[in-house]
């Protein structure tokens, strides 16, 4: 049986809480243009004067004429695009609006092999870009071929738009249902907490029931949102050696705390953990957390009991699980080690298989 799991990272309130999961090209750089708007002055022209000792009161000489000079209108200066937005102009590219907020990390791809920095990409219903196969009923976007991805560190914060832009090709491409795109930019490695402005391009086919964009390129770019990538914090106790607690621990992949860490009355545990680096695959009718169950518990160092049986999921990002026979004391810290493994042998559900 393949396994997985996970630790939670410390919550440092009234309790705390750590949990970590085994879930489940070459670049062309590239600087846009700008438009240099010098001052254009048009020549003064003056017409020539008449001088005749003969007048012929029919005849007048022509009035001396100067144009006005023209400058630039500085209240609306032109509109220089960035690169990506260029070829997004040339080719005619159609936009599709953002869903979740982008994460990039590591993936087993469908492909069977090991990705480290692969980009998940999710997009919104609005615009209606895909259709469902009228004979397989698949999504459109299963029919797509990756175009390229344009990377640029952001310079300008109120825009969140970068001066320059690197082109990348797009070595690995998986789609799922009509609005999960997971794709790797060949040669592209985050950096810690920098913000990039991220246009991805891809092309949808000829087929008029596969997309109401037929032999058309789409586009992802988030103008509201920058993509940020921060390195998880490594995983440390302050009751002991973490890697007594979880022996394999460099073999699973960490959960990030989403929001409220909660215990009730009766010991019942609330931890929820977010999407990034997508741990679990879709189980259907069942989220893939479904398909996982109760590792170890750790609290201040000290293993601890569930009670059998109380260990429940709920949608994609929640686990249940209530702590057997402890008794916590108000206004106290506490650190708790979480870890979970797969219960699903054929490994379908988890994108990360140890």
């Amino acid at each position: 049986m393949k396994r997985f799991g996970l630790i939670a990272v410390i919550l440092s309130v009234l309790l705390l809480t750590c949990l970590v999961a085994t879930a489940c090209g070459d670049s062309d750089t590239t600087t846009p243009k700008g438009t240099d708007s010098a001052t254009s002055t048009a020549p003064t022209t003056t017409a020539p004067t008449t001088n005749s000792d003969e007048t012929n009161p029919d005849e007048t000489n022509p009035d001396e004429t100067t144009p006005e000079e023209t400058t630039p209108d500085e209240t609306n200066p032109p509109i220089t695009l960035s690169v990506p937005e260029q070829y997004a102009e040339d080719e005619g590219a159609v936009w599709v609006q953002r869903h979740m907020p982008t994460t990039i990390g590591s993936r087993t791809g469908a492909d069977g092999k090991e990705y480290e920095w692969c980009f998940y990409f999710t997009i919104k219903a609005e615009g209606g870009h895909f259709k469902s196969d009228p004979d397989t009923n698949e999504s459109g976007l299963a029919f797509t071929t990756p175009d390229c991805i344009y990377i640029g560190k952001v310079t300008d914060e109120s825009t969140g738009t970068a001066d320059t832009y690197t082109k990348y090709d797009i070595t690995y491409w998986e789609t799922r249902e009509w609005w999960e795109i997971w794709c790797v930019a060949d040669g592209f490695v985050p950096e810690d907490g920098v913000p990039y402005d991220i246009y991805l391009f891809f092309r949808t086919d000829e087929n008029e029931n596969h997309s109401n964009y037929p032999d058309t390129l789409l586009y992802i770019w988030d103008f509201e949102q920058p993509f940020v990538w921060e390195k998880p914090a490594e995983v440390v106790s302050e009751y002991g050696d973490i890697e007594e607690m979880i022996p394999d621990i460099d073999q699973r992949t960490q959960l990030l705390y989403h929001d409220t860490f909660l215990i009730d009355d009766t010991g019942r545990l609330k931890f929820t953990f977010k999407s990034d680096g997508d741990p679990f695959a879709n189980g259907g009718d069942n989220p893939g957390v479904s398909f996982t169950m109760f590792g170890d518990l750790y609290i201040n160092g000290e293993r601890v009991e569930i009670v059998p049986d109380s260990y429940e999921t709920e949608e994609h990002y929640i686990i249940y699980m209530t702590i057997q026979d402890y008794e916590f004391v108000s206004g106290e810290e506490y650190e708790f080690v979480i870890s979970i493994d797969s219960n699903d042998p054929s490994g379908t559900y988890c994108n990360n298989p140890t």
